[in-house]
Order: structure tokens, then C-alpha cells, then sequence
């Protein structure tokens, strides 16, 4: 005959055993995220006719349509800096780059003067550390025509450069 007692003693030591070899271990988890950074200026050139010497501040034409505007489409934030060379005729006669002032707003009625910069050989921080995000921006550019100023087409190489900071 078996001992009831026994057996019961028996079954408890085995659901005990088994309940105890259960264990838990943590696990790091990383993921890492690459940056991409696209920009895409839509327009190549800016034209001002008839202007005089001396002139101050003269909008480029049709920037109030909004015509001068650049895509980014990013996810990091970004700076932006411009820069130029000095304005030549192909002789003698030159403006210099300081007299081209510039803005870039993210809504077309923001074009202010009063916010821009003057643009400069070496570059200007036009922007700083722009909170990321797709957007359309929108160009201002003035220019100032020296008094004396040789009659002549002087022309220019605008720089706009958009980094990640």
C-alpha cells in the first residue's frame, strides 16, 4: 500500500521546483538613426535693369511673388550661411559683395529689410540653427549701388551653403 501522505509531499516538491527556475535578464535596445538632408534652391539667377547710382536697397524683381525660394527636406536641424563674390563688369568696374543684402523666411509676407544681412566674401550666417522640418523658404535680396558708380552689367556668384549644426 502507498502512503497517501508521501505522495502528496512528493507532488508539492516537484510543482516547487518548477516554479523556481523561472528567470529574467534585461536587454539593451539601440537604434540608430541616419540624417538626410536635401535642398533644393528653385530658381539659378536674380536680375535688377535699370538702376541708378546712387540707389539704396533696390528689391529684387518679383521677390514679393515669392519666385526666390528653396525646398528642405531634412531631419536635423541646419544652419545656413551665404556669401559672394564682388560684383564685376569684366574690366575695371566692381560693387562690392557687402552692397547685396539677403533674407530667408519661412513665409513669404516675413521679407523684411530690416532682417537681412549683408552678404560678405567669407560668409554670413544668414540663419542659425533651424529647428528641422520640410519646409519651403523664401529669399529676399536688396542691393545698393555706390554713388559714382561706373555705368556698366556687373554681375556676381551668390554662395548659399545649408549645414546640418
Amino acid at each position: 500500500m502507498f502512503n497517501k501522505n508521501v505522495i502528496a509531499l512528493a507532488t508539492g516538491l516537484t510543482m516547487l521546483m518548477t516554479m523556481s527556475m523561472a528567470l529574467a535578464s534585461n536587454v539593451d535596445v539601440t537604434a540608430g538613426v541616419n540624417n538626410y538632408f536635401d535642398v533644393y534652391v528653385n530658381y539659378s539667377a536674380i536680375t535688377w535693369t535699370g538702376l541708378t547710382s546712387p540707389s539704396s536697397n533696390t528689391t529684387a524683381i518679383d521677390a514679393s511673388t515669392g519666385i526666390y525660394n528653396a525646398t528642405i527636406i531634412t531631419n536635423s536641424n541646419y544652419k545656413l550661411t551665404a556669401s559672394g563674390t564682388d560684383f564685376t563688369d569684366g574690366g575695371s568696374g566692381t560693387i562690392a559683395i557687402a552692397n547685396l543684402l539677403f533674407q530667408s523666411v519661412t513665409s513669404i509676407v516675413a521679407i523684411d529689410l530690416a532682417d537681412a544681412v549683408k552678404l560678405t566674401t567669407g560668409g554670413a550666417v544668414v540663419q542659425d540653427n533651424i529647428a528641422f522640418a520640410d519646409k519651403d523658404t523664401y529669399h529676399g535680396y536688396w542691393i545698393n549701388i555706390p554713388s559714382a558708380q561706373l555705368a556698366g552689367s556687373y554681375t556676381s556668384d551668390v554662395t548659399l551653403t545649408y549645414e546640418n549644426v
